[in-house]
């Protein structure tokens, strides 16, 4: 509610709203308050003022909780990507999503629309799909993080705008001159600020969506010179474009063909990001990134690939290299 209105009839006065439990004569103002009143030549006088309370004067959670039925969890928490609310509802809240997506809207100026992700995850390409709660269908969003635009697809490609600290982070640790190969470039939060920062960048993604983003991006931002785009899986990227490239980056012998294994037949987990630059022997560093849900956090691990490693001519196993399924450990529970 605004605390200052104007008084009907005149274009210079002001009437200032006080709290009649706290102020209810001119004898509720403390000395330094009066003193204060006076040098400013206000009169210590007081008026009843008649105030309207409406829809717009409450907050989002205040109407959920009036209009929701009594005990039903109040969920007004959503991450926004540009004119997008993106909500994460619980089974019993879905029966109210229309109605819990109109009260966000409506309290949120610059939202045009609100949606929730479903518990479907597109397999290949990682990216949650999700149903429009309210307003208009428009998927294709434009956000603005750490100084650089992006224009994305919001429905069929990733973007987290709480990973935003963590994008300027790992960017602050590179210099000019450097090469970045991002394997898993997604529409280029990574990428794009590395190019202006004065690096050589090869992105690559394997979902076309992202892939397409991307070189919008890059042209968004006049950096399509600075960076090289692929549109391949993440092992074939880096058994190809990123083998061809490393040993004139390391200044070593071309000794990465075909037939020669390494640790490059085997490629990083999502989420990799390497940045060739020599570092000290034995080099690495752990730290938490962010809390994903309660039990389950997302941490940045960055270390040192020896040479011996990366160059290694010994064999290794061929054929589908399966990730074990994760287990969802009860809470307490222990592992050894």
């Amino acid at each position: 509610m605004r605390r200052v209105v104007g008084v009907e009839g005149s274009d210079d006065d002001r009437l200032l709203l006080l709290d009649p439990a706290i102020v209810s004569s001119p004898n509720s103002f403390s000395d330094a308050e009066a003193k204060a009143l006076r040098s400013f030549g206000v009169p210590q006088e007081l008026q009843h003022y008649e105030l309207r309370l409406t829809y717009d004067n409450l907050k989002s959670e205040e109407v959920l909780r009036a209009v929701l039925p009594e005990g039903q969890d109040v969920t007004s928490g959503f991450s926004r990507v540009g004119h997008i609310a993106h909500m994460n509802l619980r089974e019993h809240q879905l029966p109210y999503r229309n109605l819990i997506g109109q009260v966000i809207m409506d309290k949120n100026p610059g939202v045009t629309c609100v949606v929730n992700k479903t518990n479907t995850i597109d397999s290949t390409y990682r990216f949650f799909k999700m149903e429009v709660m309210a307003g208009e269908e428009n998927m294709v969003a434009k956000v603005r993080e750490n100084g650089v635009t992006y224009e994305l697809d919001f429905s069929c490609v990733y973007w987290n705008p709480r990973l935003s600290t963590e994008h300027e982070r790992v960017v602050a640790l590179l210099k000019r001159g450097d090469t970045v190969l991002d394997v898993f470039a997604g529409v280029g939060p990574f990428a794009i600020p590395a190019a202006r920062r004065g690096c050589t960048v090869l992105a690559n993604d394997l979902n076309p969506e992202s892939h397409r983003w991307l070189q919008h991006n890059c042209k968004l931002n006049k950096v399509e010179r600075k960076v090289t785009t692929f549109n391949l899986d993440g092992r074939a990227f880096i058994q190809g474009p990123l083998k061809q490239k490393l040993p004139a980056l390391l200044h070593e012998p071309a000794c990465l063909g075909p037939g020669v294994p390494g640790c490059l037949q085997r490629p990083p987990g999502p989420g990799t990001f390497l940045r060739c630059e020599p570092a000290a022997e034995g080099w690495c560093s752990v730290h938490l990134v962010r809390n994903v849900a309660p039990n389950k956090e997302m941490m940045c691990v960055s270390f040192t690939i020896p040479k011996e490693v990366l160059f290694s001519s010994k064999s290794t196993e061929t054929g589908t290299i399966e990730e074990p399924a994760p287990k969802r450990h009860k809470c307490g529970e222990t592992t050894d």
